[in-house]
Parts: C-alpha cells; structure tokens; sequence
C-alpha cells in the first residue's frame, strides 16, 4: 500500500511504503505509461479512441495535408479519427484515449514537422519506436505541472498493474528508493 507524503521541487512525488520511501519522476513515470501504451497498441492494432466534441478543425498547407493523407492508415491504427474538411483541413474526430487532454494541434504540428513538414511528402509513413518517444515525450505531464493526488495514484497504479520498466523510454530512472533502515543508519539511529 502506498501513501503519498508530499512532492519535492514541482517534479518529484515522495510515496511511503511498507519500509520504503520512493521518490518518483512524475514526468518520467507518465511518458513511461504514454509510450508503452502506444506501442502497445500499434503491435496489437487495438487503441481505445477518445471522441473530441466538438472536432479540432486543422487548416495546413497542400504538403502537409498529403502527409495526414499518406499517414491516414498509421493514425488510424494508433486510434485517431480523421476525416477530410474542405481545402487543406482536416477535421480531428477522436485521438487516442491516452493522449486525452492533449494539444491537438500542437501534437499534429509536431509530427507534421517531424515527417517533413512542408517538404516533399514520404511516399509511405511508418511511425518508428523513436517517433513513439517523442510523442510520449511531448504529450506526458511536465516537471512543474501540479498532479492531484488521485492523478498521482492512478500512474502509479497503473505503472504497477502493467508492469512497466522504471526507466523512461530515454533510460532515465522514474523511481529511487530509500529504504527505513538506510534512513535509520543516515540519522545514526542504527549502526
């Protein structure tokens, strides 16, 4: 069972276990869960989608709406619903459920640059486990950015019930541990 004790620098949550104290990389942990989700989901072609009402209408230009059309089978597959809105715009009807809350149009405008932007669109798109981390990257809560508790306990919860590697997608660690007796032996209370 854990219990949260407070938060350090905006960044890291501290939880109390048993006989542990864990401090925990709130941003770490979340792109963590993000890109495990995804690239879950792209291997078993099975994405919970999140209907946006009303629709986030995006205006590109012709080389970027050829991009989106060219992708259209990759973003389907990853739980986007797309469908064309007259010129160069393209109406975003549902994107995936780990994704809710996210600047649309920030999240296509990154990938747009990501995949060529205004330059010669890719004869075929493929989403590579790298294109994966970015999106993770960008899309997970920030250092600073305040989670409520219940938030914090729903990560948790979900990186212990999925199993998921305590390290971001980049390597770095989302979790330190300090155990009681190691804290007893700092305060010279043990030997």
């Amino acid at each position: 069972l854990f219990r949260i004790v407070g938060r350090v620098f905006s960044t890291y949550a501290i939880v109390e276990g048993d006989d542990q104290i864990f401090f925990i990389d709130q941003h770490a942990a979340h792109e963590r869960l993000i890109y495990e989700e995804l690239n879950n989901s792209l291997v078993k072609q099975n994405i919970a989608s999140q209907q946006l009402l009303p629709p986030v209408i995006l205006e590109m230009s012709h080389n970027e709406y050829i991009i989106v059309e060219t992708a259209m089978d990759m973003l389907t597959s990853l739980g986007f619903e797309l469908q064309p809105f007259g010129g160069n715009t393209w109406a975003i009807r549902a994107i995936p459920s780990v994704l809710e809350g996210t600047n649309v149009k920030e999240l296509f405008q990154n990938a747009l640059d990501q995949w060529g932007g205004d330059i010669k669109p890719h004869p075929s798109i493929v989403l590579k486990p790298y294109d994966i981390m970015k999106i993770a990257c960008k899309q997970a809560v920030k250092a600073r950015d305040p989670l409520s508790d219940i938030e914090l306990l729903a990560l948790l919860k979900n990186l212990q019930s999925k199993n998921i590697p305590l390290t971001c997608p980049h390597g770095r660690p989302i979790v330190t541990t300090i155990t009681k007796y190691e804290l007893e032996k700092k305060f010279k209370r043990i030997q």
